[in-house]
């Protein structure tokens, strides 16, 4: 019996040392293109002196990304512009919309500040550098490009959207929760590997994820994700008032990632969360389902 023990765990052993492993990174070529979606769908449920108020709002961004060139240390230098931005809102029954490839002929306060501020980033190009494992070296040209925004005439909000969403920092923290959730090491089915990061956007996002690798299927990796975050900040300001956010939430959801590119077709991740947004002393309970779903759209 102990020989027939012994024999089995020296199978399992032989089988899980030769398992197949999978070295998941960027491999680019020089002069690939690539297109890319973003759909950020949300809807938020806050209570205000015992009133609930529904805001749902959905945001598409495309972008298009060129391989310029490989440095000597083998990062990837990618040419990069904002081709299309678009949003729906609805809060409270009143609908918004723009869509920058639909020109707009309603002349509402909303189509005309988002037209005056990402309007301006469209096909606006800046270069970003990569490591093989999506790290950001570097963002090349998009501080010139914001500066020069700021130049042209800009209505006081419109400036303010455009610092809060666009600069050097936040754009790096938005690439690499993109790209860098690639291993450090091969992988093989079954092993996880864990990140924690803050990401800069219009607030800190503090994030703690784990990915697993599911499955690899015709040169797919589905890389499973499931994590947790906190969102805080004293003194964010919206329409002239300054306010306390402080929200936690957890997320799961997948990335199908072409093992040949690193590149993602597909993924879609689930972001619940709650917390309170205090405004002049007063704390309003605020609940949040998001979504976010990307597509590569094309390649070549």
């Amino acid at each position: 019996m102990k020989h027939i023990i012994a024999l089995s765990l020296f199978i399992v052993f032989t089988l899980a040392s030769t398992a197949q492993t999978y070295d998941l990174k960027l491999n680019l070529k020089k002069g690939q293109h690539y297109k890319q979606s973003m759909i950020m769908d949300m809807d938020m449920n806050q209570s205000i002196a015992g009133q609930e108020m529904k805001v749902g709002t959905k945001m598409q961004f495309e972008f298009t990304q060129t391989v310029k060139s490989i440095t000597s240390k083998g990062d990837f230098e990618i040419e990069s512009e904002y081709s299309r931005v678009a949003m729906d809102m609805d809060a409270m029954g009143q609908q918004m919309s723009y869509d920058s490839n639909v020109k707009d002929t309603t002349d509402n306060e909303f189509s005309k500040t988002f037209s005056k501020s990402f309007g301006k980033i469209l096909g606006k190009k800046f270069t970003i550098v990569l490591t093989p494992k999506g790290k950001v070296v570097e963002i090349k040209g998009f501080k010139e490009l914001i500066e020069a925004l700021e130049k042209g005439k800009m209505d006081a909000s419109t400036k303010k959207l455009i610092e809060g969403t666009f600069d050097e920092h936040k754009m790096t923290s938005s690439f690499e929760s993109s790209y860098h959730m690639l291993p450090d090491n091969p992988v093989k089915i079954g092993d996880s590997w864990a990140q924690k990061k803050s990401v800069e956007s219009m607030f800190p996002i503090d994030i703690s994820t784990t990915y697993t690798l599911k499955e690899v299927n015709n040169g797919i990796a589905k890389i499973m994700v499931k994590g947790d975050f906190t969102i805080k900040k004293d003194d964010y300001e919206a329409n002239g008032m300054t306010m306390k956010i402080n929200f936690t939430g957890g997320y799961d959801g997948f990335y199908d990632l072409d093992i040949n590119t690193g590149i993602s077709n597909s993924a879609q991740i689930n972001m619940p969360m709650k917390g309170t947004m205090e405004v002049m002393g007063m704390e309003v309970p605020v609940i949040v389902k998001s979504t976010v779903s990307t597509t590569n759209i094309s390649q070549d």
